[in-house]
């Protein structure tokens, strides 16, 4: 199949809509920034977003680059979910302990105060997760058969721009819906959700601990 000057287009949209995808499905980076817009609604995510759009980038080079059949099922792939596992079971647990005594913040809401903190977190919710390597290795190899094209090179360049669009899309219309729910609900209501996330962080947390050690 021969695209021509339609190269940079295809690319592009075939990355834009896969950043949409990555991000979009039910997580811990969609659950943290869900329950920071309800403890408050004018919150400033954007360090985080950028170390969570950064660090998908770097999924989808190395997915590119061939790097899943060092990644696949290994030993990095299976301490990595240990590692994210045990990260949400902490935020979660504090985050109920912090409920359970009755105070207004948890460490879900409050998050870190300064940008490279931030940034970091951002990056380690999303760097921890094998499952996004996994999509990308999926989407590319999708991609190239569908198009015939090698996603390297300059190619990979504007593919790595579809995919931080793709993912900044996706975030902005998260922002939008839990922003308009947030006006929508009751405090009483507002709680008894964000108390929930904590609780689904100990849950993801515990059985991607059990799946990580499960892993041969």
């Amino acid at each position: 199949m021969h695209h021509g000057m339609f190269e940079p287009f295809v690319i592009l949209a075939a990355a834009l809509i896969g950043g949409f995808c990555s991000s979009a499905p039910l997580g811990a980076i969609n659950l943290w920034i869900t329950d920071r817009i309800l403890a408050n609604r004018q919150v400033k995510l954007g360090w985080f977003l950028l170390g969570v759009i950064g660090m998908d980038c770097v999924h989808a080079s190395l997915a590119a680059w061939g790097y899943h059949a060092f990644m696949d099922e290994g030993a990095v792939a299976r301490w990595l979910t240990v590692l994210g596992g045990a990260f949400l079971v902490v935020l979660g647990s504090l985050s109920l302990l912090k409920k359970a005594q009755k105070q207004h913040h948890s460490p879900i809401a409050n998050g870190s105060r300064r940008p490279a903190q931030d940034l970091l977190l951002g990056a380690f919710m999303c760097g921890a997760n094998p499952a996004f390597l996994m999509f990308w290795v999926f989407t590319i190899n999708q991609v190239e058969r569908q198009t015939s094209l090698e996603i390297l090179g300059w190619r990979l360049g504007v593919f790595l721009i579809g995919v931080a669009f793709g993912d900044a899309l996706w975030f902005r219309v998260l922002f939008h819906l839990v922003r308009k729910g947030h006006d929508r609900f009751r405090p009483r209501v507002l709680a008894s959700v964000r108390t929930t996330i904590a609780a689904a962080f100990v849950l993801v947390g515990t059985l991607a601990i059990y799946h990580g050690f499960k892993l041969r």
